[in-house]
């Protein structure tokens, strides 16, 4: 799942544009690292629904800016847009970049006022890897996955208001060989610290249909799969099945099929005057 997003921009994304950036805001401490996040918004003092892009890099690589594109389109659109940084496989397993992933939703809700952010509208967008945390945090909420805190220890809820996944890799238990190369496997082993045979609650626990069939509070928020059929790195058949999982379980869930797409179509500027709209139009729709 490599991104390789930044050599892929067909422009500079800040290039003449009338919005506020925010570099390098910190929003947590933690052993590995200081994290931080960028935030692209208007400076008219309104308040905005948000959006949390998460980047790719297969767990274990890539950093905030590589959605950039997005994140200033989605700003100028009428969006405050956040792109934090998260810890990678090499720093610390799972479930600590999907703790990461609420602790910035978290800081959002929390520093509302201050960012012109309605705390009652914020949704998430992730690619490749992003794509996983950003669908698994929607699909858990609040909940606690693998001891993370619960939510009775903080203040705001980390539940989103609708997510996009693109790219992304969703059942974690399948073999890689179904639905990617020998690669995918080795970045899993890394993120989850250990193979499946070693650490398979690990492996259950990272994939999101083990907590939509858990169901039962209502976490689950509308949900936007967008995938390459021509994807070699992870199979669009995991969107396909995730799709299908939500679905059945009451789900507000679309599929989006790029017909010929590879696994970073969306960078692409073939592609973006297809993707962006979409993904505008559905968080327009429901967040």
């Amino acid at each position: 799942m490599n991104d390789s997003s930044t050599s892929r921009l067909a422009r500079d994304p800040e290039a003449n544009s009338p919005l506020r950036v925010d570099r390098d805001r910190i929003y947590r401490e933690t052993p590995e690292r200081t994290l931080a996040m960028d935030v692209y918004r208007a400076s008219d003092g309104e308040s905005r629904p948000a959006v949390v892009l998460l980047h790719g890099g297969g767990w274990r690589e890539g950093n905030k800016g590589q959605l950039s594109r997005y994140a200033l389109d989605l700003a100028a659109a009428g969006y405050v847009t956040v792109e934090p940084s998260y810890r990678l496989s090499h720093e610390a397993t799972f479930p600590a970049a999907l703790e990461d992933v609420k602790a910035a939703v978290r800081h959002v809700r929390s520093n509302a006022a201050e960012l012109g952010v309605d705390p009652g509208r914020v949704g998430a967008f992730g690619h490749s890897a992003g794509a996983h945390l950003a669908v698994l945090a929607g699909a858990t909420g609040d909940r606690s996955v693998l001891g993370s805190e619960p939510a009775a220890a903080y203040e705001e809820t980390a539940r989103l208001d609708a997510v996009v996944g693109v790219s992304g890799v969703y059942d974690l238990t399948r073999e890689p060989s179904t639905d990617g190369t020998e690669s995918s496997s080795e970045m899993a082993v890394a993120f989850l610290g250990g193979h499946y045979e070693e650490v398979p609650e690990r492996y259950a626990a990272a994939s999101v249909h083990a907590h939509v069939d858990a169901g039962g509070d209502g976490d689950c928020p509308p949900t936007l799969f967008s995938h390459g059929t021509a994807d070699d790195v992870v199979g669009a058949g995991q969107s396909e099945r995730c799709h299908e999982a939500l679905a059945v379980a009451g789900v507000d869930t679309d599929l989006h099929l790029a017909d010929g797409g590879d696994h970073v179509f969306l960078h692409s500027s073939a592609w973006y005057p297809e993707t962006f709209p979409r993904y505008r139009e559905f968080f327009d729709s429901r967040v």
